[in-house]
């Protein structure tokens, strides 16, 4: 799942828009509140025969308990930064965010991010 998950064009498409009429979302009291918790979901499904089928709580990926891979997030930061830098700036950029430690000053990071 990423940003283009929640574009316009998938929340108009008509299949999303006649599954988001049957969709309720409900807080769960048995998920504790805590900060480190409050991102744990629990997914049930009731299905038209009436079986109930149920994933979690869980962590989801990115919660500090189940962190993503360094590949994930690499592949996540590119999604993102792809939507407002050329493909060969997001590869400049990610390459020295991950030598950050070693940047000099921030004027070399902050070119890459302008015009």
């Amino acid at each position: 799942m990423g940003i283009a998950t929640f574009g316009d064009d998938k929340v108009r498409d008509p299949e999303v828009r006649a599954l988001m009429g049957r969709v309720t979302m409900v807080v769960d009291p048995e998920i504790p509140g805590e900060l480190e918790r409050h991102m744990w979901t629990r997914v049930t499904i009731r299905l038209a025969d009436g079986r109930t089928l149920s994933i979690g709580p869980r962590q989801v990926p990115g919660h500090p308990g189940h962190p993503l891979t360094p590949a994930a997030l690499e592949e996540k930061f590119a999604e993102c930064a792809g939507l407002v830098l050329p493909a060969d700036r997001v590869g400049a950029l990610a390459e020295m965010l991950r030598r950050l430690d070693a940047c000099p000053d921030l004027r070399s990071l902050t070119a890459v991010l302008g015009p």
